[in-house]
């Protein structure tokens, strides 16, 4: 039994259809990327899996149980944490505060055993505990945004545009934090990417989404490879999408 499996999903805005029947699954401890031209509905199914949407048709199953239109707040607690693209922090607010407003549903303890080895991954958290956030640089801010979604100790996250508004030369960094935090922790991935080669790098499998569908699954090291496929379905292996 896959961790999370999404079955004919179904959902928009209003009256307006973006999912039209997509099939997705991430297993335990694997790293899933998900990508695909601006408006293809990647960031719709992630709002579909936290309950910011409801699904018109179709299901979505975490751990076997049926989680559609369940409320963020209520899936966190069931082992599932978010990293939105935007707002994903609050930047008047120090970074220990920001920390403690992503442990709500743990005790003091279990915050402060979560804690410690996040700031070992980031010592430029430990650091600035005291810092006002809107203070600090983009790559650090998501910095606070990662550890707030892995303080409740998830078995999956959700990461929306991990390197969004990062410099060049932090992409990279943020990309060996979500590996190490993948393999230190045991967790599962489901990312999406606009720079697709470093999320072939970084991932296990990837869902090619056009339309609102699902166009393509196949292993992420096959995508990277075959240049055909690559251009078949994302307009050129090197090509961010």
């Amino acid at each position: 039994m896959a961790l999370l499996e999404i079955e004919d999903l179904h959902t928009g805005y209003g009256d307006v259809p973006v999912l039209e029947g997509v099939d997705l699954e991430v297993a335990d401890e694997e790293i899933v990327g998900v990508v695909g031209p601006n408006g293809a509905g990647k960031s719709t199914i992630f709002k579909a899996i936290m309950g910011y949407l409801e699904p018109w048709s179709g299901s979505i199953r975490y751990q076997g149980r049926e989680i559609g239109g369940t409320a963020s707040s209520d899936l966190v607690k069931e082992g599932i944490g978010y990293v939105p693209q935007n707002d994903n922090v609050f930047p008047k607010m120090t970074v220990e505060e920001n920390l403690r407003m992503g442990a709500f549903t743990v005790t003091d303890d279990e915050y402060e055993r979560n804690v410690e080895p996040l700031l070992e991954l980031f010592p430029k958290l430990q650091e600035r505990l005291s810092q006002k956030v809107y203070k600090m640089s983009g790559g650090e801010q998501k910095m606070v945004a990662v550890a707030r979604a892995l303080v409740t100790a998830p078995d999956l996250v959700l990461f929306d545009e991990p390197s969004a508004g990062l410099m060049p030369k932090y992409v990279d960094d943020i990309f060996r934090k979500v590996r190490q935090i993948q393999e230190e922790r045991d967790i599962s991935l489901l990312i999406i990417e606009q720079n697709v080669p470093k999320l072939l790098e970084n991932s296990d499998r990837a869902y090619v989404i056009r339309d609102g569908g699902v166009r393509l699954e196949a292993e992420s090291r096959r995508l990277l490879e075959d240049e055909d496929l690559g251009a078949a379905y994302l307009g050129g292996s090197e090509q961010e999408v």
